[in-house]
């Protein structure tokens, strides 16, 4: 029915050039694909810049690895009753392979922010503060 197709991940120097400004990290998300979208809003909350949750730069990565598959990913109200099953089995195949890009996408978030002379863990320190967990 649906094959997940792979991807492919741009090199670190692009996404480097995507997310970089003139004094770290750009104000504005990229106008390029989810993948740089992901990666920048990512950088941007690890290094304690924008304190938001990212909750929604995972629709821009999903939007990135979509773009790569054959057809448009149909939604489950679509598929015809005989065929939930095997609908299932190819959602659960592209989470699986969305997981293993996004792992990639978190590798550069971490290289981007030593590169750069972030501390990768300050959000974490604000909001453990903010929770009283520290």
């Amino acid at each position: 029915m649906y094959n997940v197709k792979n991807c492919v991940v741009p090199k670190y120097e692009d996404v480097l050039k995507a997310v970089k400004g003139r004094k770290g990290l750009r104000t504005a998300k990229p106008k390029e694909n989810g993948f740089y979208q992901y990666v920048w809003r990512m950088c941007r909350f690890h290094a304690g810049i924008d304190m938001t949750m990212p909750v929604n730069c995972e629709f821009d990565f999903l939007y990135w690895f979509d773009t790569f598959q054959d057809k448009p990913i149909p939604k489950l109200r679509d598929i015809p009753r005989d065929k939930e099953e095997d609908y299932r089995k190819f959602q659960f195949g592209r989470n699986l392979k969305v997981k293993e890009y996004r792992e990639i996408a978190d590798k550069m978030v971490e290289q981007i922010l030593d590169d750069l002379g972030y501390n990768k863990y300050k959000a974490a320190l604000i909001w453990g503060r903010a929770l009283g967990m520290l």
